[in-house]
């Protein structure tokens, strides 16, 4: 029992250590989602206005598409912070390459809005929520890359917690199986 304590001891020094990593991914996740959840919003009302007006189908579908990858990014943070393994490792390697996505069909949008023909006052409130998207893109970018560098670290924390709660109910099992074995302290002093 006294080694599996000191091994308790070891592990609870490294999760202390390692607490500042658990806190700033769980926070970043936070952060994010809310970042996420503005930008999905904005697409909404980008698909709206876009539905609203005599536009291309190929602009409705890339917007479209933008609010399922919003889903699947907000989907991926869920995992992270709450999942185990290698869902979460896939699902950090997918966020990164989200954010991609989303650039580029940010990039389309614009793209496809130019060779619109619309008047002017019908232009620019798409405009206007297309740069808002790209704004809110570029920050959730920013983001990413610093939760992401923290996320192994997160895992290791996450790894230790396990490894602790182990050896605790290793130990308990093994002090229930000995308990019995031991002397009542009142017959001991007699």
């Amino acid at each position: 029992l006294l080694q599996q304590w000191q091994q308790v001891s070891v592990i609870n020094e490294e999760l202390n250590h390692r607490r500042k990593y658990f806190t700033a991914v769980y926070q970043g996740c936070e952060e994010l989602a809310e970042k996420i959840n503005l930008m999905a919003i904005n697409i909404d009302e980008l698909a709206a206005a876009l539905v609203a007006t005599p536009t291309e189908q190929e602009l409705i579908y890339q917007v479209t598409r933008m609010l399922f990858v919003t889903e699947r990014m907000k989907h991926a943070l869920t995992v992270i912070k709450y999942g185990h393994g290698e869902e979460q490792v896939t699902v950090v390697d997918r966020l990164g390459r989200d954010t991609v996505i989303l650039a580029k069909q940010v990039n389309e949008i614009f793209w496809l809005l130019g060779n619109e023909k619309l008047e002017k006052s019908k232009m620019h409130p798409l405009l206007f929520r297309a740069n808002t998207i790209s704004t809110t893109l570029k920050s959730i970018n920013v983001a990413v890359g610093g939760t992401l560098e923290r996320v192994v670290e997160f895992f290791s924390y996450q790894e230790a917690v396990e490894q602790m709660q182990e050896l605790l109910a290793e130990g308990d099992s093994q002090l229930q199986q000995e308990l019995p074995a031991l002397e009542p302290l009142s017959t001991a002093s007699e």
